[in-house]
């Protein structure tokens, strides 16, 4: 037996076991059991060499008090290993040895794999076992599942979770893993950020389970069972939906008399700031419309009954049953999809402000004691909405006839791509129900996906995604899809729960998120990687939600805050699509770096950055402190103007380094902070009267000079159509080493004028739109993201652009300048 090799370099130690392995002729030879380290934020397929991965060997989470963060540790032997087991140790702090992160912070689970044999997503690793369930490491131990065979990739998933009094800092220690007999101490690095993430959830969620499928996978029906998923739901920051045992069990409807059950879990859920959201019963019946003929509707008096039992335990035990509360017409669900969108408009129509005509009546007839509970009572039930998944925009079609087919608009993750669509949306609710919420069903990679061979950043990134187009219901139709579907004999057939992974047609893992816990002796459900991820994006857009509500104290705006926020989510999704780029868990990882900076920065120095503008080469930020603080950006020292407690102050510098940052540092009270971003390479401005011969008007208008403003001005010639000005900016090698461009252009007049950029790549054979924006009357500047927009990485160099402006009423337009950054 060969002795192994140890290296320690501060922290990081590379881990490598010789092991006997016996041949068949029992002669020995030594074998290298390979461990080393993956991110929460990826998959490691069972049977895919990482070798060159195999350095990587110290484990490293960065989380927030009460956030939950995970890590890998993969297990690649090259002989067969018989038992490994993990023992945890309670972690120091690096700057003093008496703090402690207690190893019951920790949590463990042994990876399953299943085959995914047909790949349906877009994606370069293709088929083979993908990890998924998270089963819990001491059932893997009980069960003899801690087992590795020659070759293979086994992963150790490990979760943490500080506590709220949890000091911050950097805590080291570590992990002793043992296999086969040999042990070795693995390095584990927790980074703690000072913020607390709250327990209230601000995602207001509905991740179907039914109890039906539940009760015939686990083979019990009690509502026990149901709590159990419903609680395990919770801890990942989702909601069922349906309460615990208050709306099907495995032989009924819903109840058509509204059982005390139902009130005392909406009691229980509207006290848990876990629970964001939960659905109402509803029931349908049928009915005749003004032309005599039969539909099937909402059964409205039902629901009243249901109202009213709600209103009066909300008075009795002071509790608001209304305010997490809304409701959905389940023959209607996917509409849009099923043909079924005149018989929506038509009940949209009648549904329409039926909660708030129960509240005006309420308003008489309740008895209630406290006027002022009494009105925040009825104002939240006079609020409650209507969501069913679908398209709302195909309502509008029925508008004249159904004026009131309002619901709220719960369309797929990837129509929300196009920013026109995300505009039609914004002026649909300011009709209608003020809010928005996104579906997630079937969807295909690289919008949000949970099929089980998309990349686990793809789901991650979905609440980072929500938050910046100011969505906030996220709806997923099932959790517990425990059968096969037979499309033959349309039935549903119990399979090996852990080893399917295509149960519907074109779908892996669709509909289950959870897996049965009965067939390893576990009350209620199993986990996935998948539904971890689901977790950490909502948890995400929860940190998002609490800096931004910080900010709003100091008065800043949703726009200021948009351009701090468009900082950290650079490079990671353009649209909802996630871009997958070779760096993106770095990417990542330095955005949630950066985010705990800004809070360190506010809670403890007072400060807050307002928003930042880069124009013409310059970047201009504006922030706020509170008065004793020290503020500087880029190493200048800022003298800012007294507001009261605290002082405000506007910077602006020249973007002309190689690298160019954005450094804001403070100090108060003996404490420091910064954080920095990087605004890109050194800028490049070009004067379009400089190169009016690379600018070529495609069709037909006039071109004059505007000295005074430095521009070409492009003049329509009076026709209808589409007036276009091509740019050819290829002597400026537009590739993946530049980082944005931005196109100034002055609009001549008072009215807005529409816009389409279009960009000709060289790998690609027609111009793409990349840009559609309204212009304001002056000056505009749009700004192009190389990365993301032009994907100059797949699509190679920009050859051209086209300006195009649509619409009928054209006005005339100056361009100005072209601003190269990089």
């Amino acid at each position: 037996m060969k002795s192994f090799v140890k290296k320690a370099l501060t922290l990081l130690v590379c881990l490598n076991f010789f092991m006997l392995a016996s041949c068949d002729n029992d002669s020995h030879v030594s074998a290298t059991m390979n461990v080393w380290t993956a991110s929460g934020s990826e998959k490691i397929l069972r049977d895919t060499d990482y070798s060159v991965r195999y350095g990587n060997t110290t484990l490293e989470i960065a989380v927030f008090r009460n956030e939950c963060e995970s890590g890998q540790i993969i297990i690649s032997p090259e002989a067969n290993v018989n038992e490994y087991t993990l023992q945890l140790s309670d972690l120091t702090l690096t700057t003093d040895s008496s703090v402690k992160l207690s190893k019951d912070s920790f949590e463990v689970f042994n990876q399953k794999y299943v085959n995914v044999k047909q790949v349906i997503e877009l994606v370069s690793t293709g088929g083979g076992y993908y990890p998924d369930a998270l089963l819990p490491y001491e059932k893997a131990v009980e069960y003899s599942e801690n087992r590795v065979e020659a070759g293979k990739n086994q992963g150790i998933w490990i979760t943490v979770q500080p506590t709220v009094e949890q000091e911050a800092g950097v805590y080291a220690g570590n992990f002793k893993l043992t296999i086969d007999g040999k042990e070795t101490l693995l390095p584990v690095k927790v980074t703690v950020f000072g913020h607390v993430l709250s327990e209230e959830t601000h995602v207001k969620s509905i991740y179907g389970t039914n109890w039906n499928w539940v009760s015939r996978a686990e083979l019990d029906v009690t509502v026990d069972m149901q709590r159990a998923y419903f609680e395990f739901l919770l801890e990942h920051r989702v909601n069922t939906g349906q309460l615990p045992g208050t709306f099907y069990n495995i032989v009924t409807k819903p109840y058509k008399s509204l059982p005390a059950r139902f009130l005392e879990e909406a009691h229980k859920a509207a006290e848990d700031p876990r629970c964001s959201y939960y659905s109402l019963p509803t029931d349908s019946t049928t009915a005749a419309d003004s032309d005599g003929v039969q539909r099937l509707t909402f059964d409205f008096a039902y629901f009243k009954k249901v109202l009213t039992a709600m209103a009066e335990y909300s008075v009795e035990h002071k509790v608001n049953l209304f305010k997490k509360a809304g409701f959905s017409i389940g023959f209607l669900d996917e509409y849009s999809a099923w043909g079924k969108t005149e018989l929506a408009a038509y009940n949209l129509d009648a549904v329409w402000g039926f909660t708030a005509e129960v509240a005006e009546e309420f308003e008489q007839s309740l008895a209630c004691d406290d006027a002022a509970f009494k009105e925040e009572l009825l104002l939240s039930l006079a609020d409650i909405n209507c969501y069913l998944c679908g398209d709302p925009l195909v309502l509008e079609a029925w508008m004249d006839k159904y004026p009131n087919a309002h619901v709220l608009p719960c369309p797929l993750i990837n129509q929300y791509n196009s920013e026109g669509y995300r505009k039609e949306i914004n002026e649909y609710i300011a009709n209608g129900y003020n809010e928005k919420w996104v579906y997630t069903a079937c969807n295909l990679y690289p919008s949000t996906s949970y099929f089980i061979e998309s990349p686990a950043m793809s789901p991650r990134l979905n609440g980072w995604m929500m938050y910046d187009y100011d969505i906030t219901g996220d709806i997923y139709w099932e959790t517990a899809f425990y059968h096969e579907w037979n499309s033959s004999q349309s039935t549903l057939q119990i399979q090996n729960q852990y080893d399917m992974a295509m149960r519907q047609a074109n779908s892996n893992g669709e509909g289950q998120l959870l897996y049965p816990g009965r067939e390893y002796g576990i009350f209620g459900p199993v986990g996935s990687i998948r539904l971890q991820a689901v977790r950490d994006s909502h948890e995400d857009y929860d940190l998002f939600y609490e800096l931004e509500q910080l900010y709003k104290t100091r008065g800043v705006t949703a726009d200021e805050f948009d351009s701090i926020y468009h900082f950290l989510t650079k490079g990671l999704y353009s649209g909802t699509r996630y871009l997958e780029a070779a760096n993106a868990i770095e990417l990542l990882n330095n955005s949630r770096y950066k985010l705990a900076q800004l809070f360190d920065l506010y809670s403890e120095n007072g400060l807050a950055i307002h928003g930042y503008n880069i124009s013409a080469g310059k970047c201009t930020v504006k922030l706020s402190a509170l008065e004793g603080t020290t503020v500087k950006v880029n190493d200048t020292v800022l003298q800012g103007t007294a507001n009261g407690a605290w002082r405000t102050y506007t910077h602006t510098f020249v973007l002309d380094q190689e690298e160019n940052v954005l450094k804001v540092q403070a100090e108060k009270d003996g404490k420091s902070n910064a954080v920095e971003f990087s605004l890109g390479g050194k800028v490049e401005t070009v004067s379009v009267l400089d190169v009016q011969e690379k600018c070529s008007i495609v069709n037909g208008a006039s071109s004059a000079v505007d000295q005074a403003l430095n521009c070409l001005i492009i003049e329509p010639n009076g026709e209808d159509g589409l007036l276009s000005v091509k740019l050819d900016v290829s002597a400026w090698k537009v590739d993946e080493t530049k980082e944005g461009i931005s196109l100034c252009i002055y609009v001549y007049g008072e009215e807005a004028l529409d816009v389409d950029i279009v960009a000709k790549m060289k790998n690609s054979r027609a111009a793409k739109d990349i840009v559609t924006a309204t212009l304001q009357p002056g000056w505009n500047e749009i700004q192009i993201d190389v990365a993301t927009q032009l994907k100059c990485a797949t699509n190679g160099a920009l050859e051209y652009f086209l300006v195009e402006l649509r619409g009928e009423d054209k006005s005339k337009f100056g361009l100005g300048e072209i601003i190269f950054v990089g």
